[in-house]
């Protein structure tokens, strides 16, 4: 008859093994946390931004004139500073007064670009930045005087 001895050392590589996959499992799952949170707040920040851009966007489709544009165009302004806290206070006349001549130096940004002489193809673009990344989003509409 055979004695069965137990080793230790096979015992402390168990235990080193059953940490090491522990710590593996747990590493992943706070990584996949912190990919959901980075996800929200992004989501969140372009979700904010894009009702800015779509308010700015509806806003020059219903009340602007084929006149305000054209302005707009004759006069060179075509940057527009956001601040999405301050749109609900700016309706007609006052968002006319948000385009100027100049870039601003922060972002976010709208960029307008107008094409065509009797039908204007308006071009917004967006520029923002997002979680240390620079996103530039855009949208376009016509406006002008043609018959149906």
């Amino acid at each position: 008859m055979s004695i069965l001895k137990k080793k230790k050392g096979f015992t402390l590589i168990e235990v080193l093994c059953a940490i090491t996959l522990f710590s593996t499992l747990f590493i992943t799952c706070l990584r996949t946390e912190l990919d959901a949170l980075n996800l929200e707040k992004y989501n969140k920040s372009m979700k904010k931004y894009l009702v800015g851009m779509e308010y700015i966007k509806n806003n020059m489709i219903y009340n602007f004139t084929y006149n305000d544009l054209q302005n707009l165009k004759d006069q060179g302004k075509y940057y527009c500073s956001i601040n999405t806290e301050e749109l609900d206070n700016f309706k007609g006349e006052n968002l006319r007064r948000l385009f100027t001549k100049g870039k601003p130096e922060k972002k976010p940004y709208i960029v307008m670009n107008i094409d065509g002489d009797k039908v204007y193809k308006v071009n917004l673009k967006l520029y923002v930045k997002i979680l240390n990344k620079e996103r530039i989003m855009q949208c376009e509409f016509y406006k002008g005087k043609y018959k149906k």
